[in-house]
């Protein structure tokens, strides 16, 4: 099959290679760049456990040295491979959403354990440190790079050629579809492959549409192979 893929280059490029490896095309069409902020600095303080609901989370400017013995809890699998890379050592997986993040964290460590920092970026799609904070835990939220919006210049060539369009958050959804609109590509013949719910209920119903089984990159590529659009 012929996929779009639209997370910032870095990761599309980890995620293309993936698709090619089981056989089908894929191009990349980032929605989003990835700027690090340049003046986020990890705050001098102890902390119980930090939160990654994001691999971008951990930019290369990011000094970690003073948190690298803290207990991390990753997004995800990928989330998991960068803390990894950087030198930590006490890294729990969730199950690839933020709701998979508060729920692992709960599981492991109480209020009473210590003050929790959150890695983000400067737009966030669910309130972690508000949802946290509700329920007792001191949350330090860190902006440590913001996702600046793309056009794709390529868009309406990259959508005739397509079959398939990876979607990965409600923001990139709402991307697309903006995109689309301005650059006039008809997306009617396109299969939107959507991480969960909240990404497909950002897309016009009218839209062909299915979603992951599990909000993680495998049941993403579980549902490429088992499914028969287009033929």
């Amino acid at each position: 099959m012929k996929i779009l893929v639209t997370r910032p280059q870095l990761d599309a490029s980890r995620l293309m290679q993936k698709l090619q490896v089981l056989g089908h095309e894929a191009r990349a069409v980032p929605l989003l760049d990835i700027v690090a902020n340049a003046d986020a600095h990890i705050p001098a303080k102890t902390f119980a456990v930090c939160c990654l609901t994001s691999a971008n989370g951990l930019t290369d400017s990011l000094d970690v040295t003073s948190i690298l013995s803290t207990p991390i809890i990753a997004v995800g699998p990928q989330s998991a491979r960068v803390a990894q890379a950087r030198g930590f050592t006490r890294i729990y997986e969730a199950d690839g959403d933020v709701a998979a993040v508060i729920l692992t964290l709960k599981q492991h460590f109480a209020p009473a354990s210590g003050p929790v920092l959150y890695l983000s970026g400067e737009i966030i799609s669910s309130d972690l440190a508000g949802q946290l904070g509700a329920q007792g835990y001191d949350v330090t939220r860190l902006v440590t790079y913001a996702a600046q919006p793309l056009l794709p210049a390529s868009l309406v060539e990259d959508v005739a050629w397509a079959d398939w369009v990876m979607l990965y958050s409600p923001r990139s959804a709402k991307l697309w579809q903006s995109a689309i609109q301005a650059l006039g590509a008809r997306p009617d013949h396109l299969m939107h492959l959507c991480l969960s719910n909240n990404v497909a209920k950002a897309l016009p119903v009218q839209w062909p549409q299915t979603i992951a089984a599990a909000p993680t990159e495998h049941a993403m590529l579980t549902a490429l192979d088992r499914s028969g659009f287009p033929a």
